[in-house]
């Protein structure tokens, strides 16, 4: 794969991820707001049917002040301490549940900046070989010789000697060896 399509599915990757962080952000604070929404109604429920017992409770004739009046009030209020509590609860465990979510999300996002990184590598590796491979496939004659066109004796040629040919020839064989490079 190119580099060019590498980084062009990065960015389409990390555009993917970074949606999908901002939806289950969006999903942590819906979590939230709906659990405020849901402590509310289950107040007012508790208010509503406080002043509902109230006024049974002085058409009866039952004093306020009693203490059968008092513990069923604490009763009622006590359920309804543990029914928010349960809300919040599931509340925090969805919220957290989302906010995880994104933070994967997040930590994708790294991961597949990291897998376009040792991609891009891989390739530059492998081109520099493919490079270094071809050039010892076509490697002139030029690399026989020394600055001075001299037959250089540390390297062993698998070339027959060369023939003694005019400088010129030199010359004109230098220029097509370095058009070659």
């Amino acid at each position: 794969m190119s580099m060019q399509s590498q980084k062009q599915s990065l960015q389409y990757q990390q555009m993917q991820y970074a949606m999908q962080e901002r939806q289950f952000k969006a999903e942590a604070d819906a979590y939230a707001l709906e659990i405020k929404d849901k402590e509310l109604t289950r107040k007012q429920k508790f208010n509503q049917e406080l002043s509902e017992n109230r006024a049974l409770m002085a058409q009866s004739g039952i004093t306020l002040d009693s203490p059968s009046y008092r513990a069923f009030l604490k009763s009622n209020r006590d359920v309804m301490k543990r029914d928010i509590q349960s809300l919040r609860t599931m509340g925090l465990e969805g919220r957290l549940n989302a906010l995880y979510n994104a933070q994967q999300a997040k930590l994708s996002s790294s991961a597949a900046k990291i897998n376009y990184q040792t991609n891009v590598m891989n390739t530059l590796t492998n081109t520099a070989s493919n490079v270094f491979d071809l050039s010892k496939e076509f490697s002139t004659s030029r690399s026989l010789f020394d600055k001075n066109n001299n037959l250089s004796s540390n390297k062993k040629s698998i070339y027959p000697k060369p023939v003694r040919r005019d400088p010129s020839d030199y010359l004109a064989m230098m220029k097509r060896t370095a058009r070659i490079e």
